[in-house]
Formats: C-alpha cells, sequence, structure tokens
C-alpha cells in the first residue's frame, strides 16, 4: 500500500454543520434544499461519559466504555455496498493509509458477503450489529439516499 502524507482537502463539500442531536432536522434540510452534505458535530470525548444513557434511561456519570485505539488505524465499517461504494469509496479507502477496512453490512447479506472478499473486510455482519459494535472507529452509510436514516 502506497501511504501520502498529503491530507485531502474536504472543505468544500462540508456545506453545514450541526450537533448529532440536531440530525433529523439536517436531514430534513438535506431533502428539502439539495444541499450535498452536512457535518454532524458529535460531543467531545470528555462529555460522553455524561452523556451515554444508562439501562434506566438517565444519563450516566461513570467512565465512558469508549474505546481507545492501541494503534495507529482507523477502523471502518460500511453499510451499503452498491456501486458507488464499490466503484468509489471502497477502493479509495482501501488505499488509505492506517485505515482498516473492519466490516460491511447490507439488507441482504449477500452483497456483504461478495464486498468482504472483494475488498478484504475483516468481517460481513447485519446493519445492526455494525452500528453497535464498540471495536468500530467510523461508519460510512453508503445505503441509498432513503434508506440512510
Amino acid at each position: 500500500m502506497y501511504c501520502t502524507s498529503q491530507a485531502a482537502d474536504v472543505t468544500p463539500l462540508i456545506e453545514k454543520r450541526c450537533p448529532v442531536e440536531q440530525g433529523g432536522e439536517a436531514y430534513q434540510e438535506l431533502k428539502d434544499t439539495g444541499a450535498y452534505t452536512v457535518l454532524l458535530e458529535y460531543p467531545s470525548r470528555a462529555l460522553l461519559p455524561m452523556l451515554a444513557p444508562t439501562n434506566d434511561g438517565t444519563k450516566s456519570s461513570g467512565a465512558s466504555h469508549a474505546r481507545v485505539s492501541q494503534t495507529d488505524e482507523l477502523k471502518i465499517g460500511c453499510i451499503g455496498a452498491g456501486s458507488f461504494a464499490r466503484d468509489t469509496i471502497f477502493p479509495a479507502l482501501s488505499k488509505s493509509c492506517g485505515v482498516v477496512l473492519h466490516s460491511v453490512a447490507t439488507a441482504s447479506g449477500v452483497a456483504s458477503e461478495s464486498a468482504r472478499r472483494l475488498f478484504h473486510f475483516e468481517r460481513a455482519v447485519p446493519p445492526a450489529e455494525l452500528i453497535r459494535d464498540k471495536d468500530t472507529d467510523a461508519v460510512f452509510v453508503l445505503s441509498r439516499h432513503d434508506s440512510h436514516a
């Protein structure tokens, strides 16, 4: 794998930023205005223990359950394995230095297993399992637009 120290400038792709709590409104704005992107901002890791719900629905004040990476690798999960994912996203991620294609999920499971083999993902899983996986650092949602939410 060839790695370069140059970072991609994604600034032109970011049309709007909003807190993750306003994700529903942001998604509706994308649909209404035809905007290309909205960057959802998550709270810093320092705030995560306070924001994590407990089993009884209250907010936790205990230690964070977030995984702290012991390596410089970024484990990626991808939901969706259609033509855009296969032709554009998966090859780009495969060539990215420090990126591990950790898991892939699709509605049927057949396409995820095919993508796992072709692009060397570590595993193919159902979408709900991929989202709950504490070992995944970032998730790309590459499903059809009407199924993103």
